[in-house]
């Protein structure tokens, strides 16, 4: 990016899914802001991440993609979504597009553009992630293309949300409001194209870990999408406020701003915490 001499350029961004690798990029929206504030930031994405981008602000202009369809549908259905990419994108001029996608068909997404350069993830060479670094500062590191001692650490926008009354509601049923909030995410570690268990802690641990939060005088918040539902019944015979199923992306930020502690392990909440001082 240094070379560019002006402040309106004009970025694309392709970061499609997951959750937490398109909040890990966040930091790349974050880094253009402040070195071009006048640069003007195409974003293409999942529907499921579009709030999220949106309410950081890191893009100017979003392209939303049927991510289901795209990457797990049938043939028609990929063709459709990237036809429709392809009619907003039809020739139009960028400075710079970012792939943050290691698999080179991504890069058909931005096939009818014209566009100076390219930074891309490959599965080879230096431009593959280094997998024991954290991928928000390889992001960065691919879009700055500054890879030594002068390395930037990238930096995610926060978000302050306000909890929506209905989730007030919700917990003020069961028990005081005042009560320290302890929010439990069990599930997770999974996307629209892998379910990686071994990520998970064992659901047993978190029962436990339930129980003696709730003797202790807190109360317990579980988390987690509508593919998470299995887990439910195991935490019956536990007072917890059961919000798995219930929560918007954005939902969950605003829960995370007005919890006192969040414990979970490597999945897209986690890194949604991130965006807030949770």
């Amino acid at each position: 990016m240094g070379k560019y001499k002006r402040d309106n350029v004009k970025i694309i961004i392709v970061k499609i899914s997951a959750i937490g690798d398109v909040v890990m990029s966040l930091g790349v929206s974050t880094y253009i802001r402040e070195k071009h504030p006048q640069a003007t930031i195409t974003w293409v994405c999942g529907k499921v991440v579009a709030p999220i981008i949106k309410a950081t602000n890191a893009a100017d202009e979003l392209i939303i993609v049927n991510e289901s369809n795209l990457l797990k549908g049938n043939f028609f259905k990929k063709s459709i979504e990237l036809f429709k990419i392809w009619k907003r994108l039809f020739l139009r001029k960028f400075d710079l597009v970012f792939i943050g996608h290691t698999d080179f068909r991504y890069r058909l997404l931005v096939f009818p553009i014209w566009t100076g350069e390219k930074r891309i993830f490959r599965k080879t060479g230096r431009c593959i992630p280094i997998a024991e670094r954290y991928h928000g500062d390889e992001y960065l590191r691919l879009f700055t293309d500054v890879d030594n001692f002068q390395m930037l650490s990238t930096r995610l926008p926060k978000l302050e949300i306000s909890l929506p009354s209905v989730l007030q509601q919700k917990i003020s049923r069961k028990s005081e409001f005042r009560k320290p909030i302890i929010v439990l995410a069990p599930g997770g570690a999974k996307n629209i194209l892998r379910d990686d268990s071994l990520r998970r802690w064992s659901i047993q641990n978190y029962i436990n870990l339930a129980g003696k939060l709730i003797a202790c005088g807190h109360q317990v918040v579980l988390i987690g999408g509508k593919e998470d539902k299995w887990l439910c019944y195991k935490f019956l015979n536990l007072e917890v406020i059961d919000l798995v199923g219930q929560t918007s992306l954005l939902d969950l930020v605003s829960l995370f701003f007005a919890s006192n502690l969040f414990i979970t392990h490597d999945s897209g909440p986690m890194h949604l915490a991130k965006l807030t001082n949770v």
